[in-house]
């Protein structure tokens, strides 16, 4: 999964960063300008995965090491987005007419506040930006080896955007999806094709956070 943009406040000399990133890049600038800083962020979150917080902050020195103290800010922000490039079929309007839900970017956020030497995290966060996606005459559907689902048709229809917000308070996992409602589907021949919520990728999504949350926080 590609790395799509980075945004770093008060991580080592950075006081506030958003970078864009392509498939391909190279980092280059004169000494001390914050290269191998912008890389650490990125093996701080690594870390987060697979020792959990406290031992990543412990692992990068202390809190102390991972803010910018000549700031004098309190609260530290790393945010990176994600695109997955992965699309599942939902939901059939015919044998050749496909709902699919198109998953367009992933971002994680950690929010890391000091006091008196004390850390605490004040908010970790996945957000999902999804788009539910009608494809018409969808006569190929490859599954790859990663469960991803890629479908051809003569014509894409966008139906709508729609997010789901995964946050980690305290070991407990809080799901927020801006679909409140089952969603209604207007035919050409005029027929009502409904799509039950249930049908949308909640859980999946639920799924795998409990476990990247829990796994890793096993590990401390």
């Amino acid at each position: 999964m590609l790395i799509s943009k980075i945004r770093l406040s008060n991580f080592k000399n950075f006081e506030d960063v958003e970078v864009d990133l392509s498939d391909m890049n190279v980092i280059v600038g004169a000494n001390a300008s914050g290269k191998s800083n912008f890389i650490e962020a990125l093996q701080f979150v690594k870390d987060i995965k697979d020792f959990g917080i406290e031992n990543a902050i412990s692992l990068h020195g202390g809190i102390e090491y991972l803010q910018n103290i000549q700031l004098k800010k309190k609260t530290t922000v790393i945010e990176i987005v994600f695109k997955p490039n992965k699309s599942i079929p939902i939901d059939t309007i015919s044998i050749h007419d496909t709902i699919i839900q198109k998953h367009i970017s992933i971002t994680y956020s950690i929010e890391i506040i000091r006091s008196h030497g004390i850390y605490r995290i004040a908010k970790e966060s996945f957000v999902y930006e999804n788009q539910l996606i009608r494809v018409k005459s969808a006569n190929k559907i490859q599954k790859a080896n990663n469960n991803s689902y890629y479908l051809y048709g003569d014509e894409e229809i966008k139906l709508l955007d729609f997010s789901i917000n995964l946050m980690n308070q305290n070991g407990e996992l809080i799901v927020d999806s801006s679909i409140i409602d089952d969603i209604n589907i207007t035919l050409p021949n005029g027929n009502i094709h409904t799509i039950k919520k249930d049908r949308l990728n909640l859980g999946v999504y639920s799924a795998d956070i409990l476990k990247y949350i829990f796994n890793r926080d096993k590990k401390k």
